[in-house]
């Protein structure tokens, strides 16, 4: 039975140790685009309206570097696929409907061609496709796309670096950013918002209460937020199943605690006199302790090779659901095999001290 609960323990923190370690993995990972001190906010209608004057008011507060906006949330599972054409073919690519800076600020490179301009929101329309757009469909700079709202076509501009605007469950597709004239603006919903200074907490604040001032009742439905804690939501589900699995880890150590803590109470009392000889004998008070430790290490060590394998198919089968896998590594094994030896051996030394300093006397004479 104590075999069983080890061997439960220590499956149960391996792959409790890799669940975490894969929520941090995605949580973290290199989207291709910067997060990081940048606040999101879905504006509503009478704030976009005013996007002008908004961001003239934004753009006030010392700590505000740059605003810009885009009709969709950027990273977001639903999908937003827009058929057109390109060359006379069918094409289906995710459009991205933003302003001129936007590449600027979120640090997309281009890659080949050039960026957005102020002057584009003149035309009728650019776009700037990702490189997984061209590789697809063999797309060039130059060349015109159809447009993705009406008639008529307009040119790619360039090609931006890949970046994921799906969580991590999904693979990047081909997208296009674009760039349409001032007359769109009022669908640009989605705000993004890049600051600076010591004080993110009070700039978020204040953003928020400048945007109320442009509609006033929105404060109950107004959700202002960082960037990364946003992106960070996406995988709550994650970070649940952590937080879950490292309780039933723990309960499974604490139960395997208290049955090694019975057994050895029953084992040093029924080998109290064996212990009073060895002293007399000259074994020192380590030696019965180690004595003790070295079979309940065993047993522990027997149960990890069983459990190792067990809790590796657990991962493996769990892992196989995402399309960005954290590395498993040799160390997340080794540090559930120390824990639980720790917490054995300080139970079982715990336990036994005292009859290893009992007086071998008593001990014999009792017996």
């Amino acid at each position: 039975m104590i075999g069983f609960q080890y061997v439960t323990s220590i499956a149960l923190i391996i792959v409790a140790l890799y669940v975490h370690i894969q929520y941090e993995y995605m949580r973290t990972y290199d989207i291709g685009m910067n997060r990081e001190q940048i606040v999101a906010t879905k504006l509503t209608q009478t704030m976009a309206r005013q996007q002008k004057a908004l961001t003239q008011r934004l753009k006030q507060h010392p700590a505000v570097e740059d605003v810009a906006y885009a009709q969709n949330d950027v990273v977001s599972p639903e999908d937003r696929m827009w058929g057109t054409s390109y060359q006379g073919k069918h094409v289906v690519l995710t459009m991205l409907s933003v302003t001129p800076n936007f590449l600027s600020m979120m640090d997309i490179p281009v890659a080949e061609g050039r960026n957005f301009s102020p002057d584009d929101q003149q035309r009728q329309g650019v776009y700037i496709l990702n490189q997984t757009a061209c590789r697809q469909y063999g797309m060039e700079v130059g060349q015109p796309l159809g447009r993705h709202l009406g008639g008529g076509s307009a040119p790619i501009v360039g090609v931006a670096r890949d970046f994921n605007f799906k969580p991590l469950y999904y693979p990047i597709g081909p997208a296009a950013f674009y760039v349409e004239n001032p007359d769109a603006l009022d669908n640009m919903l989605y705000t993004y918002i890049k600051i600076s200074g010591h004080n993110p907490a009070a700039t978020l604040q204040d953003i928020r209460k400048t945007l109320l001032e442009f509609d006033p009742n929105a404060a109950n439905i107004l959700q202002v937020d960082f960037m990364d804690e946003s992106y960070g939501s996406f995988y709550l589900k994650e970070d649940l199943l952590s937080s879950q699995i490292t309780l039933f880890s723990l309960l499974a150590v604490l139960i395997s605690t208290v049955g090694a803590f019975g057994l050895i109470l029953f084992e040093t009392q029924y080998r109290r006199k064996e212990i009073g000889l060895r002293k007399v004998f000259g074994a020192t008070v380590g030696n019965i302790l180690g004595m003790f430790n070295r079979r309940y290490i065993r047993i522990v060590t027997v149960c990890f090779v069983i459990a190792a394998p067990v809790a590796y198919y657990a991962i493996a089968e769990w892992q196989s659901h995402f399309l960005y896998q954290a590395p498993l590594e040799g160390w997340i094994f080794v540090a559930a095999l120390l824990l639980v030896s720790l917490v054995t051996a300080l139970t079982v030394t715990l336990q036994s001290y005292r009859a290893a300093t009992e007086n071998p006397a008593h001990s014999i004479t009792n017996e």
